[in-house]
């Protein structure tokens, strides 16, 4: 993800930077007209941070240029976006143990808009409107023992009454004890598109990390 300025003012190619008029100007004695006394002095926000400068810009050019992605990258940067809260038996904790062959069933606990959208937001930046749709289209599961599982859901809750059924939806099995750290990765991808015509895409992963026990039936029973 890009981290953005809300800045002021509307976008230029050239300078890299929000640009806004500077009303009233300084003084021509100020440095920012570097001798000069045509033209205008806008002031100058960068997209990635930093404290915003003045520029001199010369009489008769049109500095600023709406770029309709910058504005999309800035949509992005203020979603109130993390990754999931883990779901799955068995549950982690030294005190849990899940089966050799038994079923293990993953979900993500916390689904909404933060965790798995969608989230829609819009803004206006020079008479450019954008519009920005970001969801999750897949979660990947890396179970620790070379198995990745891909859900295309946020996956079932386990409940007791399922017994030893396998999950509907999202589920693995182990084949070997052990204690493995297990990893959700949510698959992000965000499009946006722009008053202007112009569209396009993002795409980011959110991981979030736990450990499990895998024992053997046999080795619990001695």
């Amino acid at each position: 993800m890009v981290a953005c300025n809300s800045g002021s003012g509307v976008w230029s190619n050239a300078n890299n930077c929000y640009m806004q008029l500077v009303v009233p100007p300084p003084p021509f004695s100020d440095p920012e007209w570097g001798g000069q006394q045509e033209g205008q002095i806008y002031r100058c926000t960068p997209i990635a941070g930093g404290l915003s400068y003045q520029v001199w810009v010369p009489p008769g050019v049109a500095p600023v240029v709406v770029d309709p992605r910058a504005i999309a990258e800035q949509l992005l940067a203020e979603m109130p976006l993390q990754p999931v809260a883990i779901g799955i038996v068995p549950e982690p904790g030294p005190d849990s143990m899940g089966l050799v062959g038994l079923p293990t069933w993953m979900w993500v606990s916390d689904p909404g808009p933060s965790t798995w959208g969608p989230q829609t937001r819009s803004l206006t930046v020079g008479g450019v409107t954008v519009t920005l749709q970001a969801k999750v289209h897949a979660i990947r599961w890396v179970m620790g023992d070379g198995a990745v599982v891909t859900c295309t859901t946020p996956g079932t809750p386990y409940e007791d009454r399922f017994g030893s059924s396998d999950s509907p939806t999202c589920g693995h099995r182990y084949t070997k004890q052990g204690a493995y750290a297990v990893e959700a990765s949510t698959q992000w991808a965000a499009e946006w598109f722009a008053s202007t015509g112009e569209s396009g895409d993002f795409a980011w992963e959110m991981g979030s990390t736990t450990t499990i026990n895998v024992g053997e039936a046999q080795a619990l029973n001695q």
